[in-house]
């Protein structure tokens, strides 16, 4: 009988130790897989807040894009409406040389040379284009209609925009 019981004991300390060792594989298999878990979670949260970033990255970019491309055309807009009052503005200067009062306007013009420059001013009424040069000690005034008209549609095109053109 004591064979018997020895082995028993045996058998019993066997299963001891088997337990114990296959509890403590449990417990080290279980800390293994709930550390892959953490890790497998941090790596997809890397991976969320990198996508999140490179998105949020690729967002400013499309929105830089979009603000240059609105802004050239409204600069595209108000360019091409400024040469339409140009073109306007020129067209209506050049009809001025056929009305009756471009003779007042000439005389105008070349008294405000005069007095710009002075008595001994040479000018030139009626150049192509209409209106008066001046010249004087090397100093020149421009009152040309289409220098004039220039002029002008650059402040009202200025004062439109809300900038000095």
């Amino acid at each position: 009988m004591r064979l018997e019981a020895f082995a028993r004991a045996l058998t019993e300390e066997a299963r001891t130790r088997t337990g114990a060792r296959l509890a403590r594989a449990r417990a080290e298999a279980e800390a293994r897989v709930a550390g892959a878990r953490r890790e497998a979670a941090a790596v997809v949260e890397r991976a969320r807040a990198e996508g999140t970033a490179e998105a949020d990255r690729a967002m400013a970019v499309q929105r830089m894009e979009a603000r240059r491309h609105g802004r050239r055309l409204v600069l595209e807009a108000e360019r091409a409406a400024y040469e339409r009052l140009r073109s306007a503005a020129l067209e209506a200067a050049r009809r001025l040389r056929a009305d009756p009062a471009y003779a007042e306007l000439l005389d105008r013009l070349e008294a405000a040379a005069r007095a710009q420059l002075g008595p001994e001013v040479q000018v030139v009424r009626d150049p192509p284009g209409g209106g008066v040069l001046g010249e004087a000690r090397g100093r020149r005034v421009d009152y040309s209609l289409p220098t004039l008209v220039e002029r002008a549609v650059d402040a009202v095109a200025g004062d439109l925009l809300g900038r000095r053109a």
